[in-house]
């Protein structure tokens, strides 16, 4: 599955749970994705039920690495930008917090959830050092690779200023894995390593293509 599933929550905590669930609007195409999440997710406890199946249900958070150069997401664009030496280049406030989680950690995980997850349940992937705002991503990103010289930019100045936290936000996509842990899962790489990876990755990726 993945935390977009959640939808929009407003429990009034830093982090989301498995047992939270937000708002999705039926009636919006954006709602589409996170829509078949939950109907996904249904239909396998369904079997699960009916059948008699062992199912173990994954929401993995943003998983890091190596991306395309296409890749539209905000934080893979940002590893694109360093992995091409361009100024790293904000279009909003970068306020948004969310969980990243290297790939490792998550093919890790996913293992933990298999071996150890029960039968039904669901269960964040995520990295406890690894929640940050898109803006400190941004400036992580700059400081993986120091001999790059990289800029962070953003299209608005307005949007320089550190963004205010409102009360009546939604929870941030900041997902609580106490429940992985209890299975024994412990993420190993750190963000700003996990960043570096990723922009090496997605280099070496270049570079195999125009090689082809």
């Amino acid at each position: 599955s993945s935390y977009m599933v959640y939808g929009e929550v407003f429990s009034g905590k830093n982090n989301i749970s498995e047992n939270d669930l937000g708002y999705l609007d039926p009636t919006d195409a954006d709602s589409a994705y996170a829509q078949s999440m939950r109907s996904a997710e249904t239909l396998a406890v369904c079997y699960a039920e009916k059948f008699g199946m062992n199912v173990k249900i994954a929401r993995p958070c943003l998983t890091l690495g190596g991306v395309r150069m296409s890749d539209e997401r905000k934080w893979a664009k940002l590893i694109v930008s360093a992995a091409k030496n361009q100024g790293i280049m904000l279009t909003d406030n970068g306020g948004e917090k969310f969980s990243f989680c290297y790939v490792t950690d998550t093919v890790s995980a996913l293992i933990d959830i298999l071996l150890n997850g029960k039968s039904g349940e669901a269960y964040n992937i995520s990295n406890d050092n690894a929640n940050v705002t898109m803006r400190e991503f941004a400036q992580l990103v700059k400081s993986a690779n120091p001999e790059k010289n990289l800029s962070v930019v953003f299209v608005h100045r307005k949007d320089e200023e550190e963004p205010e936290f409102s009360p009546s936000s939604p929870t941030p996509y900041v997902l609580c894995n106490d429940k992985i842990k209890s299975l024994g899962f412990s993420p190993k790489t750190t963000l700003k390593d996990g960043i570096k990876r990723s922009i090496r990755a997605t280099e070496l990726r270049a570079e195999l293509r125009r090689i082809k």
